[in-house]
């Protein structure tokens, strides 16, 4: 099977020989063909571009979510306006920046709220079976 740049390399070719009047020359079974094989990796790419969609949207979603919460508890000025800041910057990232975005905002969520991943620890040992604040520090 040939690639989508050598299909539209002859697409193009025989583009050229329909506009120099050379249409003894196209072999219109290879272009039915090159048609066939370019509208079915058309439609491949669209699904391709509606999952990368769904993901893009759960991702911005996601960080959005967790810098909200994050500005919420936290107590510098201008957390808030930051946070929306960056939340506006995710629609406009490369797949990459938005995956880095996404581990670091977890990360910063994760410190934020440790009790929400489990990351609290109760003490078993002695009289009490609390939780030690300065496990934590």
């Amino acid at each position: 099977m040939a690639t989508k740049s050598k299909v539209l390399t002859r697409i193009s070719e025989i583009l050229d020989d329909l506009n120099a009047e050379k249409l003894s020359l196209i072999d219109f079974d290879e272009l039915r063909e090159l048609l066939k094989m370019n509208c079915e990796e058309s439609e491949s790419e669209k699904v391709g571009l509606v999952e990368l969609a769904t993901l893009r949207d759960d991702y911005t979603a996601r960080i959005g979510g967790m810098l909200k919460a994050i500005a919420a508890v936290d107590r510098k000025a201008g957390s808030i306006e930051d946070s929306l800041e960056l939340i506006d910057k995710t629609q406009t990232m490369n797949a990459a920046s938005l995956v880095s975005c996404y581990r670091r905002t977890t990360a910063r969520f994760r410190d934020c709220f440790p009790a929400s991943f489990g990351l609290l620890r109760e003490r078993s040992s002695g009289r009490h079976s609390g939780i030690e604040p300065n496990d934590y520090k």
